[in-house]
């Protein structure tokens, strides 16, 4: 896990053993104008910060194993050769802000804190291999722990001087991984005071002003990536959750939670692909559906509580519990829906009639059920969509129920195999 301070001290620690695995050293440098840090988005692949005035840095982590030569010779190609000036105008009519030949300023962060030197390919290299060397302590099997990298680019020089050329600020940032954009670099969203938003491509080291402001009536205050990358969601100043296409092409939610409160969550993330968690203090935790549709889910008694998004659930986790929160399944959704007709649902049916936990229809009924699936040609579609509804089931109970209506389906369709 990653700890980042009010100055722009980062630390990495190891999430089993709790030991240091990158020292703290500075993401912003401390002569760098700015002050606190004002945002800090952490991602798998590593963590930028923002400060007040709109210095941002950027670390990214590379591990042991990986090649310079397809992998970290991409960092200092983006990071280290000009740039040729970009027309004013992007491929969209976007407002392209080219940026002149400039060095962002790379340095490495170890287990050892802040290297010191120049910081080129070959430093890196260099560094990786002995990461490598230390990290291999395990055996003949070469299984040890891996030793972490951090590579630091100083960005700020340049997201300073276009804030000052457009008489605005930052307000938060938000970090698309490299494995959504077409460069295989992390893409860094800068919301600004002015309701639109910049994007800062690492790779070219562009920024480039989406001209969102015709869809957001007031200033961005909180940002967050759907885990495939696809959509955006936006807090607004003014307590409306926006949701975008993270092409700006296309507004999917407005959703307004002044009613509940007018100050802006604590935490805003996703959960899953298709919803968007907000936790408020006294309030508890919100969840907002593709139409806009909520739950809200109270906890009264939580002095603390933090949220851990997952690719396809959340995490919640208070002083006194630890909950997994995540969207019904479709396929478990569909079978246990009042009235549906749907194969599984029939064939759930037609077992519990079968072990006589129905009451209102008969063992003979329940055959004549599980027959009609079969004349159909849903048997095997009945089966399958019981054994997928077990597997995404808590309840070992239900999971047992959908298992044994599996197992009557299939005695069935090895029936009907043999004649």
């Amino acid at each position: 896990f990653v700890v980042v301070t009010a100055d722009g001290l980062l630390s990495a620690y190891d999430d089993a053993t709790g030991e240091c695995v990158v020292a703290p050293g500075r993401i912003v440098p401390a002569d760098a104008p700015g002050g606190a840090v004002v945002a800090a988005e952490v991602y798998h692949g590593g963590c930028a910060v923002l400060t007040e005035g709109g210095t941002v840095g950027l670390v990214e982590f590379l591990e042991r194993g990986r090649s310079v030569r397809t992998g970290e010779e991409n960092l200092f190609v983006a990071a280290q050769q000009p740039v040729s000036p970009k027309e004013s105008a992007g491929e969209n009519g976007e407002e392209v802000f080219p940026t002149v030949p400039r060095e962002c300023p790379l340095r490495i962060l170890t287990k050892d804190g802040l290297r010191a030197g120049e910081v080129d390919e070959r430093a890196l290299a260099n560094v990786l291999t002995e990461a490598a060397a230390s990290g291999g302590g395990g055996g003949e099997t070469g299984m040890g722990r891996a030793e972490v990298v951090g590579l630091v680019t100083d960005l700020g020089k340049l997201t300073r001087d276009h804030a000052a050329l457009s008489f605005y600020s930052y307000t938060t940032l938000a970090i698309l991984p490299s494995e959504h954009t077409p460069s295989n670099r992390p893409s860094l969203y800068l919301a600004t005071s002015d309701h639109s938003v910049v994007v800062l491509d690492t790779s070219t080291r562009t920024l480039t002003d989406v001209h969102c402001r015709h869809r957001l009536d007031s200033p961005i205050a909180m940002l967050s990536f759907c885990p495939n990358g696809r959509f955006l969601a936006c807090f607004t100043t003014n307590s409306v959750l926006t949701v975008l296409s993270s092409t700006f092409e296309s507004k999917v939610l407005d959703f307004d939670t002044s009613a509940g409160s007018s100050s802006p969550p604590r935490e805003m993330v996703w959960c899953g692909e298709d919803s968007v968690l907000l936790h408020w203090k006294n309030l508890g935790v919100l969840m907002v559906g593709p139409y806009g549709d909520w739950l809200r889910f109270p906890y009264p008694n939580a002095t603390s509580l933090h949220i851990l998004p997952e690719r396809d659930c959340a995490r919640i986790l208070t002083d006194a519990s630890a909950e997994i929160l995540q969207r019904v399944p479709p396929g478990t959704a569909s079978m246990l829906a009042r009235g549906s007709i749907d194969p599984g649902a029939m064939l759930l049916d037609a077992h519990e009639a079968f072990r006589g936990a129905n009451p209102y229809v008969s063992g003979s009924a329940s055959e004549e059920a599980a027959r009609g699936v079969a004349r159909a040609g849903a048997l095997r579609e009945a089966v399958a969509a019981c054994v997928r509804a077990a597997q995404g089931e808590w309840d070992v109970g239900w999971q047992k129920k959908m298992l044994g209506a599996a197992s009557f389906g299939m005695h069935y369709a090895y029936r009907k195999a043999r004649r």
